[in-house]
């Protein structure tokens, strides 16, 4: 199944590290998790690969969303790549295991999200005799929701002891989204947290790496 592929590509990505230092003793990777996301009702792992002597890095983050609650079911993927400029360093004042690193970089992202859901609507009765509408029918709404979108991040990263990456990002773009939907209504998007929604949308994050 599609999502035992994802699964695969997940785990497989938490290998890239251990795969990429058998070859090198300079430690130019970082593993990380995005706690907040799991609030999301997803699981994100992230891998960044330093480049240019800690100038730049190329960041690749990879997500699984899965959830039931209540009528509404969800399953699904989501990614983006960025590329990061790292400009600024600096030693915190009387820390110096730890530093300060500002970033700023582009960058692409992809959703997939099946999602069901039970909504009501009133068929049109034609019938002159008989009220025009009945009384509502339920509808479980299957929806395919594509989305992708580009952008700008700015961020700022702690590094302790060389080896414990805090990153705390902010930015946003344009997201673009396809809808797929056996619905009988019109679909209304409420606000920009709504899966189906399309336009300018903030992007913020927060993750905790492993330096490899």
């Amino acid at each position: 199944m599609k999502y035992n592929k994802i699964i695969t590509l997940v785990f497989g990505l938490a290998l890239l590290p251990a795969i990429a230092n058998a070859q090198e003793k300079v430690e130019r990777n970082v593993l990380s998790i995005s706690p907040f996301e799991f609030f999301n009702q997803t699981f994100q792992l992230g891998y960044e690969r330093m480049l240019n002597e800690e100038n730049n890095g190329l960041v690749i983050n990879v997500g699984i969303t899965a959830s039931n609650l209540y009528d509404d079911k969800q399953m699904g993927i989501k990614g983006d790549i960025q590329y990061r400029f790292y400009f600024k360093k600096n030693n915190i004042e009387e820390y110096r295991t730890s530093r300060i690193m500002i970033f700023t970089g582009p960058y692409l992202a992809y959703k997939y999200l099946d999602r069901e859901f039970r909504e009501y609507y009133y068929d049109n009765n034609t019938d002159p005799n008989q009220p025009i509408y009945t009384e509502p029918v339920e509808l479980i709404r299957k929806s395919q929701i594509n989305s992708g979108g580009a952008g700008v991040l700015f961020g700022l990263r702690l590094v302790m002891f060389e080896k414990v990456n805090i990153d705390t990002f902010l930015g946003g773009g344009v997201k673009f989204t396809d809808v797929n939907s056996n619905s009988k209504t019109q679909n209304y998007v409420y606000d920009i947290t709504d899966p189906e929604y399309s336009g300018v949308y903030p992007k913020a994050g927060f993750t905790v790496g492993i330096k490899f």
